[in-house]
Parts: C-alpha cells; sequence; structure tokens
C-alpha cells in the first residue's frame, strides 16, 4: 500500500485524515463495539511492561501496534539499547527464555533502511520482539515508515502511567 500510495504521488500529508484522527476513530470504534479488545490490550501492554522491567539495563521502549493499538494486540515490540546483541541474549539465557533469531529493518534519518538483530520470544500468548539497536541511536532514532517522523516510543515509566490511565478510565474515575 504505501509504494502504491508514494507511485500514485499519494503522500501521507495528501490524505485527509492524519494518524493521530485515525487512531481516535480507532479507539472510539474499539470502545463501541470491541470492548473486549480494550481488555486484550490492557492485558499485552501489561505483558510489555514485565518484559522491560526484566530487561531494564537495555532501556527499552515500547513502539509498534501495541503502543496505538491500530495493530495486532498480541505483537509486543520493544526496541532496546546494547552494545551487542550478544549482550542481550546473555540476559534472556540467564532468565532462562528461549528465543529466536532474525532481523528487522527500520527506516532512519534520510529514509535510510537499516536491518536490525531481532530476537523473538512467545509470553503466554505474546509475541516478544527485541530489536536490538546500537548504543547511540539516540542521536538517529527510527522513524515512523507512513509519516517519517519520529517513531512513537514509551519508556517503562510513560508505559505505567498510560496503564494507570487506562485503568482510571475503565472505573470511569
Amino acid at each position: 500500500m504505501q509504494r502504491a500510495s508514494r507511485d500514485a504521488g499519494v503522500r501521507p500529508q495528501h490524505i485527509g485524515a492524519t494518524a493521530a484522527q485515525l487512531r481516535d476513530a480507532i479507539d472510539e470504534y474499539r470502545r463501541l463495539f470491541r470492548a473486549q479488545q480494550i481488555e486484550q490490550m490492557r492485558r499485552f501492554r501489561e505483558v510489555a511492561l514485565q518484559a522491560m522491567q526484566r530487561l531494564a539495563a537495555f532501556e527499552p521502549r515500547l513502539c509498534g501496534a501495541l503502543l496505538h493499538g491500530d495493530g495486532p494486540l498480541n505483537h509486543v515490540r520493544l526496541l532496546l539499547r546494547a552494545d551487542t546483541a550478544e549482550h542481550v541474549i546473555m540476559r534472556l539465557s540467564d532468565l532462562h527464555i528461549p528465543w529466536r533469531s532474525g532481523e528487522t529493518t527500520l527506516i532512519h534519518a534520510g529514509n535510510r533502511q537499516v536491518a536490525w538483530p531481532t530476537l523473538r520470544f512467545l509470553a503466554g500468548d505474546a509475541q516478544i520482539e527485541l530489536v536490538v539497536l546500537p548504543l547511540d541511536a539516540v542521536s538517529d532514532p527510527p522513524r515512523d515508515a507512513l509519516s517519517r517522523q519520529r517513531l512513537d516510543t514509551l519508556d517503562e515509566a510513560q508505559l505505567t502511567a498510560l496503564l494507570d490511565a487506562d485503568q482510571r478510565a475503565s472505573m470511569g474515575t
């Protein structure tokens, strides 16, 4: 779809609705017609928080579909910062977590596509994906595939605040 839009000369800024407006519409639809998905999203965000706490040494940041709830809710993508993927592998081994390796391509400044080492594992019915970025990735963070803006991410404190806000909202306070 992105390629077809690009080939047709249609850019995200030419489309009537912004990403934020689309996410708001998805949230409203979910609230009205798919209330069970709100609970699923909360549950998977809690799984993400637990993974972030166990991998705190790598400054994990939640990104992707679970962040905004606009894709597969059971897919937890965390961006980690480490000298090498082996450091993350050693931590997973210490936690007795079996994993598979792969690569994930992310977009960076200048529309550069960079393949990063990725470690995947299951936590219950959640698919956890750990994308290992270098320590200096702060100076060139990943970009959103559509908007080319800096990728939205949450750190542990921000995710905790989001979960707390969701909990208050569900209780009607």
